[in-house]
């Protein structure tokens, strides 16, 4: 689905991020090299140097990059303020807690209209089941962004205060 979902080919250059033995770095591995893509490493220390990670997204040409959602807005500020311009970048993908969309990430993507921001949600909570893609044509972003739809072949389940079970389908945004 991940290949798919991101436009996934032999050109495609995803940067680990995250920790090898994190979930999150499978979701960075494995379907790009399943797609014939290249995993581009980065320094450890890169996770918390956001100039040096700008710096290596713009340098290695990166098409896709997977952040925490906490590390996001310091990501997009840095790439402002240093007028760095990721030309390379089509697919952002942010997770592990609650997406808030605010001015100066809008300000972000409006000066990369190429790029579009995934919500995976809480992958740690969901196993990334759901998913929600914001594109540049997409009406004005919202500030809370909603965790999204299910991923193909995967249903959702809604519990309610009483421990019903509501089930969402792969239609209904969750």
């Amino acid at each position: 689905w991940q290949i798919a979902a991101l436009d996934m080919n032999s050109d495609s250059r995803f940067l680990q991020y995250a920790p090898a033995g994190f979930d999150v770095s499978f979701q960075e591995i494995l379907p790009t090299l399943l797609a014939g893509g290249t995993v581009v490493s980065r320094e450890p220390a890169d996770r918390r140097d956001f100039p040096a990670l700008v710096r290596r997204v713009a340098d290695t040409e990166v098409t896709h990059l997977y952040l925490p959602v906490a590390a996001l807005r310091p990501f997009v500020q840095t790439a402002r303020s240093r007028q760095i311009l990721l030309s390379a970048l089509r697919h952002l993908c942010v997770s592990g807690e609650q997406l808030l969309v605010d001015d100066e990430i809008r300000a972000f993507f409006a000066a990369h209209p190429h790029c579009a921001l995934i919500n995976h949600y809480g992958p740690t909570e969901t196993n990334a089941a759901t998913t929600r893609r914001l594109a540049a044509d997409d009406p004005p972003w919202p500030h809370h962004v909603p965790i999204g739809l299910p991923l193909p072949n995967v249903a959702t389940y809604v519990v309610d205060v009483t421990g019903q079970i509501g089930r969402a389908s792969c239609r209904e945004r969750v």
